[in-house]
């Protein structure tokens, strides 16, 4: 098919953390599977229910590579539709996969444990899907080791939350009296040819767009 004209739009990438990453075990994903822990059926059900309970029923879920793929953690692109509200959007979809987390904690399935990560950018639909470097950033902030590690190291099931720095401007622009971002912490995501600045919310506290004093 041929390529679409670019267009600006919000994109995420999702990935489940297992307790203990497969890269240093070859027997996680046999031991996950044997346990009913996350699978890539289930992250792409939890991901489609959040898209629903958030009302955003016409984004487009894409895989990153074929399932099952041992060389990379399983990570999900999601492509919202353009024009929606930003900080609504990345917002509420949080919150859903925080609900599913934490809903989780008791079923016979295990809790997800997931890091969702946030850029806009320009992409462009190809026969290959969604494609664009902002498909690139957000898969690599997803899987970036800090983000698993914040995952890793939460005693319980959560959602670890990343976004480009250029977001966040947009979504809480700094101001003269700046922005409470004490629940963030700085990364810095490498791309092929450059370095990105990012802001890593860990799990364990309700995720929210930083605000400035006045607005508190």
């Amino acid at each position: 098919m041929p390529e679409s004209d670019p267009v600006r739009r919000l994109c995420a990438a999702v990935t489940a953390v297992p307790d203990q990453d497969p890269s240093s075990d070859e027997n996680a994903a046999d031991r996950r599977a044997a346990s009913g822990g996350p699978s890539h059926e289930r992250l792409v059900d939890v991901v489609r229910h959040a898209c629903l309970a958030a009302g955003l029923d016409r984004s487009f879920l894409q895989e990153f590579g074929p399932p099952g793929d041992r060389a990379e953690p399983e990570t999900l692109l999601l492509v919202l539709p353009a024009g929606a509200n930003e900080a609504r959007v990345v917002r509420d979809i949080t919150h859903r996969l925080d609900d599913a987390a934490t809903g989780a904690a008791s079923s016979p399935a295990g809790a997800p444990r997931l890091v969702i990560a946030f850029d806009q950018g320009l992409t462009r639909l190809t026969g290959n899907g969604f494609e664009g470097t902002v498909v690139t950033a957000v898969h690599r902030m997803c899987t970036d080791a800090r983000a698993r590690t914040a995952l890793t190291v939460h005693a319980g099931p959560g959602v670890a939350v990343v976004l480009s720095a250029a977001l966040l401007d947009d979504l809480a622009p700094p101001g003269p009296g700046g922005r409470d971002l004490s629940a963030f912490a700085p990364l810095t995501v490498e791309l092929p040819d450059r370095l990105i600045a990012a802001w890593l919310h860990a799990p364990g506290r309700r995720f929210e767009i930083p605000a400035r004093p006045s607005e508190k």
